[in-house]
């Protein structure tokens, strides 16, 4: 969603499941660092190093959120 792509290209659904389990996603050189940050977090292939619970990763997208647009975080 954030970058109006998939992230992977394959031809079958076996090869993007492997693509996905094991590659790493590649970077988006037009997405801002700290939300490319936030997007490799979540999709981190080990879950320890994925964000711990919803509230950590709100954190993180309302800190970038307010930096971007200047406006705190939506409710």
């Amino acid at each position: 969603m954030l970058t109006g792509s998939l992230p992977f290209k394959a031809n079958e659904w076996a090869e993007y499941e492997w693509l996905h389990k094991n590659k790493q996603l590649p970077s988006t050189p037009k997405l801002d660092r700290q939300l490319q940050r936030i997007l490799e977090t979540c999709t981190a292939k080990s879950p320890q190093r994925r964000f711990r619970d919803f509230a950590e990763l709100r954190e993180e997208v309302g800190a970038a959120f307010e930096r971007l647009t200047g406006l705190p975080m939506p409710s």
